[in-house]
C-alpha cells in the first residue's frame, strides 16, 4: 500500500525473481508534475495485480469495484492480503493490496 505524492517506483539496483504483486498506490495526492510510472533500469521484474487509483478517479464501492474476482491467482505465492485477510486458493482473486 503506498499513499505518497511521487512516482511509483524507481528501481535500478539488479533485479532477479523480483516481484511486485497485488498493490494499491494511491496517487490522489501526486503533484501534478509527476508521473506514475514505475522505471527499472536493470532486470525485468513480474508486476502482477497493482492497482494505481489516480485524481479524480470514480471510486467505486467495495462490494461494486470491477477488481473483484479479475486478477490472477497467486496463491502459490501468497496466503494474505495486507490486512491478513485469507486469498482464495482457486479462481481469480482481487486487484489490489486488499481481498474484499
Amino acid at each position: 500500500m503506498s499513499s505518497d505524492f511521487q512516482s511509483i517506483g524507481f528501481l535500478e539496483a539488479p533485479l532477479h525473481d523480483s516481484y511486485i504483486d497485488n498493490n494499491t498506490f494511491d496517487r490522489t495526492r501526486q503533484l501534478p508534475h509527476y508521473n506514475s510510472a514505475m522505471e527499472v533500469q536493470l532486470g525485468n521484474p513480474m508486476v502482477r495485480n497493482n492497482l494505481i487509483i489516480l485524481a479524480g478517479a470514480y471510486p467505486y464501492p467495495a462490494d461494486e469495484s470491477p477488481l473483484r474476482g479479475v486478477g490472477q491467482n497467486l496463491s502459490e505465492h501468497y496466503s494474505k492480503d495486507f490486512e491478513g485477510n485469507a486469498l482464495p486458493l482457486e479462481g481469480p482473486g482481487d486487484i489490489g493490496a486488499y481481498q474484499f
